[in-house]
């Protein structure tokens, strides 16, 4: 008896069967259960590879990593070098405040390559040391990237020039007379309406894919100020177009020297 009830609770419970083998029974005139059916899930999809890194152009805006400035063929005995080799040093030893000396004396050291400038406030940023108002604006210069060609230009307040292709050749003018002055210094004259009107980018640059997008990064001791968007956009712009016209300019400026050169 006691078995026989307890295949009956078994069996209207839905936990055995009349057999006592553990199938569930269903009850009478209960349709069966729909079928699930479970789809294995899709591999996901990998993420983009980031954009290959060229080192030809990462190192005009003045925001390599300390392992990389000084450069290993660096003179490290000669100004400014020194200064930022002793800076280096004293942050891997954990002595902050006195890298901190060190990349306040190349601020503080007159007629250095701008990059300098910019690669010592790059390094004090990261240490948590920002720029006084009256110098936090002050535009060291202007990189450019076009996306679907991949050329680049790059102007600076000391008056140099480069010009670069996707595959880094290009043109270097390392300031050798004042005639590309004027365009240079309307250029950065222009770009301060880029400074007023988007916030500070403070880590280091991104690269820029080959894409349909351009980019223009106005250099500051305060950080990036950047604007990016495709060509038509640039065009269309009003703050940014007098910044790209006048880089075109300077562009067609830098291939006539070379025509000359030759």
């Amino acid at each position: 008896m006691k078995r026989l009830i307890q295949k009956l609770f078994n069996t209207l419970s839905g936990t055995g069967s009349p057999t006592g083998k553990g199938n569930p029974v269903a009850p009478p005139n209960t349709p069966p259960p729909a079928r699930i059916t479970v789809r294995k899930p899709s591999a996901p999809t990998p993420p983009a590879p980031p954009p290959k890194r060229n080192p030809v152009k990462d190192k005009l805006y003045g925001d390599l990593p300390l392992d990389q400035w000084p450069p290993p063929d660096a003179p490290a005995t000669e100004l400014p070098w020194s200064d930022f080799a002793a800076a280096r040093h004293h942050l891997q030893e954990g002595r902050k405040e006195l890298a901190i000396a060190h990349w306040r004396a190349v601020l503080d050291t007159p007629a250095l390559e701008s990059l300098h400038y910019l690669q010592a406030w790059f390094f004090l940023r990261q240490n948590e040391v920002r720029p006084a108002p009256e110098e936090a604006y002050k535009m060291f210069g202007v990189v450019a990237e076009n996306g679907p060609s991949g050329v680049l230009v790059a102007i600076y307040e000391d008056g140099q020039a480069r010009l670069y292709s996707d595959k880094g050749q290009g043109i270097v003018w390392g300031h050798p007379d004042a005639s590309l002055d004027p365009l240079i210094e309307s250029v950065l004259l222009a770009s301060w309406k880029i400074v007023e009107t988007v916030k500070p980018w403070k880590t280091a640059h991104i690269a820029l894919a080959k894409s349909n997008i351009n980019s223009i990064y106005v250099l500051t001791p305060s950080g990036f100020y950047i604007k990016t968007g495709p060509p038509q956009t640039f065009e269309n712009d009003p703050i940014v177009k007098p910044v790209a016209q006048g880089l075109g300019l300077i562009i067609q400026a830098l291939m006539a020297k070379t025509g000359e050169a030759k």
